[in-house]
This record gives structure tokens, sequence and C-alpha cells, in this order.
């Protein structure tokens, strides 16, 4: 400056950042967190491990919307299955090839209980 004075000055989202700040920290809030840190966060770390987004290999904004769109998309419908499903996560056993539907045993990993499933997609 011209007086040899710094001069600092907050900026312009700090006043919002408070606010945001004091709302993290209210009761009820923490369990709202833990929740999204068990949904979200996992959604997309899941897709950083296994869906090859931890790092780039597209240029252009467009092209790389594209590819995690349909990368979350994928994602929610699998997760949208298995909630719809009821099954948590599912162990194969075998697969019993009878004519003309494939079934394949399965356990639920909580329970461990045989549930037989029908993959259409898996009929030779």
């Amino acid at each position: 400056s011209k007086n040899h004075q710094k001069v600092i000055t907050r900026h312009l989202w700090k006043d919002d950042l408070e606010v945001c700040e004091d709302i993290r920290h209210q009761r009820g809030m923490k369990e709202r967190y833990q929740q999204r840190k068990e949904t979200i966060e996992r959604l997309f770390g899941t897709a950083k491990e296994y869906h090859n987004l931890r790092y780039t290999r597209l240029r252009g904004k467009s092209k790389m919307e594209a590819t995690l769109g349909l990368t979350l998309a994928c994602l929610n419908m699998k997760k949208y299955s298995k909630t719809m499903a009821g099954i948590v996560f599912l162990v194969c056993l075998k697969v019993i090839i009878s004519r003309p539907i494939v079934i394949t045993i399965v356990k639920e990993k909580t329970s461990w209980i045989n549930i037989p499933v029908c993959l259409q997609s898996e009929i030779p």
C-alpha cells in the first residue's frame, strides 16, 4: 500500500463459510455427516478406486462430465437395485443351468440364507 502497511482483507465467501461451520457444529448434524460419509463419500471412493477415476485420461470438461456421469449413474443403479432387492451383499455359491433359465444360488452376507436368483442375462 501507499502507507507501507500490510492490508488484510477477508475472502468474499468467508462469512458464508462461517455460517456453514456453525450449522455443521449444531446438534444432530454429526449424525447427518456420518450418514453422508457412509453413502456419498463411499460412492466417490468406489468410483475412484474401482472405476478408473483416480486420474483423468480425457481432455476437456465435457468428456470428463460424460464419463463421470455415466459411471455415477451405473453406481446409483447398482445401489438402487440392491436396495429394492433387500440384499446387502451377495456371495455366489454355484450356478445351476437348467433350460431355459440360469439360476444362481447366493447367500446374503448378514444372515447366510440361501436365496435363488434368476439371471436372465446369463441364458446360454
